[in-house]
């Protein structure tokens, strides 16, 4: 997975990746953090296979990890900023993650599971180190900075041997219709042609967008409808417009408003909110998922932006996409 940044990193080393709260990360500057922070795993131990968990918030941090990951050859386990404390037991005891990076809001939450666990190592960020006000690093006890990693470590990430069809990218729980959130197992392969796939609905518009489009993702990242917006962002090379909250409406609204991006990843309930703010005639394409969308809704923000609004069905078992419609 980690050769879409590589890939997009020299083909468009000057294009902005990632744009955040008013800070602009390159291609070129965002495989620089994922390589050094890959060192920085390796040498923590994190060796192919290992489980690395998240717990992260829309950021620049839970994308350079994402990569960081892949370039070790370990498997990464997005988890929810919602879970509470028996949640989040499970799915890091389940999956056997010895390593976790997460926000400073949810160190207490994993402090308070690290001795029912296997975790070992524990990197904690602020939301806004990669803002473009970053605050002073600080030193805490039992973890590791995740600024200070980036910037005590080279570039050099380990070179791992990977059998695309075979080893695990990501163990991702989902929950069922009964029972408790299942891992479910997604390899590099699985993930790259779902990521291809989804591109493939664009392909007549490719020219006009590789390495000079934009994307819009205001869907959680460690849902696996907002980690493919970002993959598939990262295999065209676009930048990237994250919101950092997504049910920040107004943020979402001021970022399309000001750099009309491309594609914009939704859900209908931000589509709803949207609509109310009658926010005029755009020329952007919103791809909805995660639930069903209403006529109504449909309707409501077509007329208002004058544009018409996809629609993506699937499952995190699928990788996660199965379905979609370009609508006109």
């Amino acid at each position: 997975m980690y050769k879409f940044l590589d890939d997009s990193a020299d083909a468009y080393p000057g294009q902005v990746a990632v744009e955040y709260l008013g800070r602009k990360i390159k291609y070129s500057e965002l495989r620089d953090y994922v390589d050094r922070l890959a060192n920085a795993l390796n040498g923590m131990g994190v060796r192919k296979g290992d489980r690395v968990a998240t717990i992260l918030p829309n950021c620049p941090q839970f994308i350079i990890t994402d990569f960081a990951v892949s370039k070790n050859g370990a498997v990464l386990v997005p988890c929810s900023t919602l879970h509470r404390v028996l949640d989040l037991e499970y799915e890091i005891g389940e999956s056997g993650a010895e390593t976790v990076v997460c926000s400073d809001e949810a160190l207490s939450l994993v402090n308070s599971i690290k001795e029912k666990t296997k975790l070992k190592n524990v990197i904690v960020t602020s939301p806004m180190d990669y803002a473009a006000e970053e605050p002073e690093v600080k030193e805490v006890p039992g973890a590791h900075q995740f600024k200070d990693l980036i910037a005590n470590h080279e570039p050099k990430p380990p070179h791992v041997d990977i059998d695309p069809v075979e080893d695990l990218a990501y163990l991702s729980f989902t929950g069922g219709a009964t029972g408790v959130p299942k891992g479910v197992m997604i390899t590099h392969y699985n993930r790259a042609c779902n990521v291809r796939q989804a591109l493939w609905l664009l392909e007549p518009l490719w020219p006009g967008m590789k390495g000079k489009a934009a994307s819009e993702i205001v869907v959680p990242l460690f849902h696996s409808y907002g980690h493919l917006g970002v993959h598939g962002s990262i295999a065209m090379g676009l930048r990237i417009l994250l919101v950092s909250d997504p049910r920040d409406i107004d943020q979402a609204v001021t970022l399309l408003k000001e750099n009309r991006p491309m594609l914009v990843y939704v859900v209908p309930t931000h589509l709803m909110m949207m609509a109310e703010k009658k926010i005029g005639r755009l020329p952007v394409m919103f791809m909805s998922g995660a639930a069903p969308l209403p006529q109504e809704v449909f309707e409501a923000i077509k007329r208002d932006i004058m544009m018409p609004v996809s629609e993506g069905y699937g499952l995190t078992e699928c990788g996660p996409l199965s379905h979609a419609n370009l609508s006109t």
